[in-house]
C-alpha cells in the first residue's frame, strides 16, 4: 500500500512537473507575440487597400475642372480629389488621343500600378510644353496649390469614351519628396 502512494505521488508529481513547463513555454511565446507599452513593434502595419479615384465636377472638384475646361473644351474635364498628409491630391483627367499620364514633382510611375495596368504612357516631351503644362498650371492656380502643404497634381489624358473603363487608385502611402514650384 505505502508503495502505491508513493508511485501515485511521483507519478502527481511528474504530471504537474510537465504542466509547469508547458505552462512556461506557452507563457514565453505568448510574451514575445505581444508588444509592451511603449515599445515599438517591428512589424508593419496591415496596408489599406488603394482608395479609387472618384471623378467629379462637383464641389472642388468642379471648380478645378472648370479652369481646366477653359482651354480644354467643356464636358473634357473631369476631377478627383484625394486628402493626403495635410495636403491635397488632384487628378486632373482631361479628353485626349491617348492615354498620357503627367506627374507631379517626386512621384513615380511606381506608386500609380493602375497607370500602367491602365496601358497609360509618359506624355510626350511636346505635350509636356504644351496641353499638360497648360492644365497643370490652371489646376495650381484654381486649387491654391500648395507645395509645402503636400499638394500634388496629375494630368491624365485618355480618350472621353473610354473614361467609364478606367479604374484608378491612389497610391496606398506617400513616398518621394514634396514637389518643389513650378509652371
Amino acid at each position: 500500500m505505502r508503495r502505491e502512494v508513493i508511485i501515485a505521488i511521483i507519478a502527481g508529481v511528474v504530471v504537474l512537473a510537465i504542466l509547469g513547463v508547458f505552462i512556461i513555454v506557452f507563457s514565453e511565446r505568448k510574451a514575445q507575440e505581444r508588444v509592451p507599452s511603449g515599445a515599438l513593434s517591428t512589424s508593419l502595419p496591415a496596408k489599406a487597400p488603394p482608395e479609387p479615384m472618384v471623378f467629379s465636377v462637383d464641389g472642388d472638384a468642379g471648380k478645378i475642372a472648370q479652369a481646366v475646361e477653359r482651354p480644354a473644351r467643356p464636358g473634357n474635364v473631369q476631377v478627383a480629389i484625394e486628402p493626403r498628409d495635410g495636403g491635397r491630391w488632384v487628378c486632373v483627367l482631361a479628353a485626349g488621343n491617348g492615354r498620357y499620364y503627367d506627374l507631379d514633382q517626386g512621384l513615380t510611375l511606381d506608386q500609380f500600378p493602375a497607370l500602367r495596368d491602365g496601358g497609360f504612357q509618359p506624355v510626350p516631351p511636346q505635350m509636356v510644353r504644351g496641353t499638360t503644362s497648360i492644365y497643370r498650371s490652371i489646376a495650381k492656380a484654381a486649387m491654391g496649390y500648395d507645395p509645402a502643404r503636400g499638394d500634388r497634381v496629375i494630368i491624365l489624358l485618355c480618350p472621353r469614351d473610354e473614361w467609364p473603363q478606367l479604374s484608378l487608385t491612389w497610391p496606398a502611402a506617400v513616398t518621394g519628396p514634396k514637389p518643389a514650384t513650378s509652371d
